[in-house]
């Protein structure tokens, strides 16, 4: 599924952040505290995606990592899509969300939204999109509570060596294409 984030009409922030919460941008040289959260790719390959310009959120619980979350203002690669995602002009990808078990129903994905959505809003952005499958019952819930809306559906065929892609989408205005 294809969600959006209006971020010029009617997005608020949730909540106030507690004070043992906090939140940054991470720079290439601080990559090694996304692996105290998750090991799900490279130190090289977080690097390589900093200086392509995609953006590292990094959350932190009384100091300890607890959050990450990716933002690509340009082409990125899904993986499990087996396509490259392009936000257009004033658009933004949010991908690879992910909450330490034990930070979880601390709000953190939340705060991480109004935080990405402060940081793009301050960069000119104006929309922001995701892609969530829907077996990620968790991702769902979280996409939908932080103010993002459904607006279409991404497909995928594959047998044997046949494959095909498709976006189905709600609204011909939507700056997003999917290459295959």
């Amino acid at each position: 599924m294809v969600f959006e984030l209006d971020l010029q009409r009617g997005y608020q922030a949730k909540a106030s952040v507690p004070a043992n919460v906090r939140f940054e941008l991470l720079s290439a040289d601080k990559v090694q505290h996304l692996f105290e959260v998750t090991q799900y790719l490279s130190q090289d390959e977080a690097r390589h995606r900093i200086a392509e310009g995609h953006l590292c959120i990094a959350g932190y619980v009384d100091g300890i990592p607890a959050y990450s979350s990716w933002l690509a203002l340009g082409p990125v690669r899904v993986d499990y899509l087996d396509v490259t995602v392009v936000p257009g002009p004033a658009a933004a990808f949010s991908y690879e969300v992910y909450v330490a078990p034990f930070s979880r129903c601390l709000g953190l994905a939340k705060f991480g939204v109004d935080f990405r959505a402060r940081l793009l809003r301050e960069g000119g952005v104006q929309r922001c999109f995701s892609v969530v499958v829907p077996e990620n019952q968790a991702g769902l819930a979280h996409t939908l509570a932080c103010g993002f809306r459904p607006i279409g559906r991404a497909y995928c065929l594959r047998l044997g060596g046949f494959e095909r892609f498709w976006f189905r989408k709600s609204s011909e205005s939507v700056p997003l294409r999917f290459e295959t």
